[in-house]
């Protein structure tokens, strides 16, 4: 038997969402600018980190002052998520602590799921940028560890939707520039594969070697990873 609970957010448009690895606690963001966590098991709101455009807005903490796109917690510490939207910043948040906010890493232009996490400290982000949309992060320290390749038309740029980690040190990606979703070795950093589509590839996931690309035509492609490297 399955119960379904409504939830509202009055004059939100809701972008993003994740669930802790546990289950536990629902994230979402959207176009007011805040986050709110949900208990799943009451479907109570716990928490409210306010965006700009709330009164409570505190200046001082650099919280979210444009739309939310990505919500990621991390997979192995359920009190830890990241954010990002239009701030040119992924923001780091320790749902234990009292503002949340811990961290700010300047510089993704997040437009769509373009965030990801990896491990104890590998952040994978994903920008709505002409050059370097792919990069790799250390989530503790906030450092850039690398640009990852990504194949474009310098013409037409990488412009990125999405992004993901995948098993075998892989990242797949996929955005607008390209119309496109490639497989990226991040051992490598060289591009492995790529599947073209005829317009803008705006969503992806991938589990277990199969991946499923969405785009703005109607129709999705599934693939089988025949292959991946050794670690």
């Amino acid at each position: 038997m399955m119960v379904f609970t409504l939830l509202i957010e009055d004059k939100n448009e809701i972008n993003a969402m994740d669930l802790a690895s546990d289950g536990s606690i629902l994230a979402t963001g959207g176009k007011d600018l805040s986050i709110r966590l949900y208990d799943t098991n009451t479907t109570e709101m716990k928490t409210k980190y306010f965006g700009a455009l709330e009164q409570s807005f505190d200046q001082s903490i650099r919280n979210h002052a444009y739309r939310i796109f990505s919500l990621c917690f991390h997979p192995q510490q359920k009190y830890i998520l990241a954010s990002g939207g239009w701030d040119e910043s992924v923001k780091v948040w320790d749902l234990r602590t009292e503002k949340g906010l811990v961290r700010n890493i300047y510089g993704p232009h997040i437009c769509g799921d373009a965030l990801d996490i990896e491990g104890e400290t590998n952040l994978l982000t994903g920008s709505w940028v002409a050059e370097n949309a792919l990069q790799l992060w250390d989530l503790g320290s906030g450092k850039l560890i690398s640009n990852v390749p990504y194949r474009s038309d310098r013409t037409k740029g990488e412009y990125l939707y999405c992004a993901k980690f995948t098993e075998g040190s892989l990242a797949i990606a996929g955005g607008s520039g390209s119309c496109s979703g490639q497989i990226i070795s991040l051992k490598n950093m060289e591009v492995l594969g790529e599947v073209k589509l005829s317009k803008a590839v705006h969503a992806l996931d991938v589990k277990h070697k199969k991946v499923i690309m969405g785009s703005m035509e109607p129709r999705l492609k599934l693939l089988t990873l025949q292959q991946l490297p050794e670690d």
